[in-house]
């Protein structure tokens, strides 16, 4: 019970964290976002870097991603605010690359591609998103 309460003060504190950072995007700067590739470049190397398009993924849908919202429920949390641990040998639930990874989350990007790779198999295998 203890710990669910921690969790529960945690994920407020991000949310409450998150709300400043995504707000102070302009109407403009969010559809540039989303019309543009963005490139993901947590990693060290420029191999494993990523072109992001939104405009690719718009049939999931914005909440398939972006699970956390501002408190206003007004403008999606980058994934960056939330898990923002960007060493790859961190296994916490901060971990950026576990959230992108994680084979078994609908919320990550490997695990959507792993599990839609039967139907399109262009998605199959890491070069599907790592083609910089």
């Amino acid at each position: 019970m203890k710990s669910l309460f921690l969790c529960t003060l945690l994920a407020g504190g991000m949310m409450m964290a998150a709300s400043s950072v995504a707000e102070s995007r302009t109407l403009y700067e969010t559809r540039e976002i989303i019309e543009n590739p963005i490139i993901i470049d947590n990693a060290q190397s420029k191999k494993m870097h990523v072109r992001f398009r939104h405009k690719e993924h718009k049939v999931l849908g914005c909440r398939t991603c972006h699970h956390v919202m501002t408190e206003d429920r007004q403008v999606y949390v980058p994934c960056t605010v939330c898990h923002d641990k960007t060493d790859i040998a961190d296994r916490s639930d901060h971990s950026y690359f576990l959230a992108v990874h994680r084979l078994d989350s609908t919320h990550s990007c490997a695990g959507c591609h792993a599990k839609m790779a039967a139907e399109s198999p262009k998605l199959k295998g890491c070069q599907s998103c790592h083609k910089l």
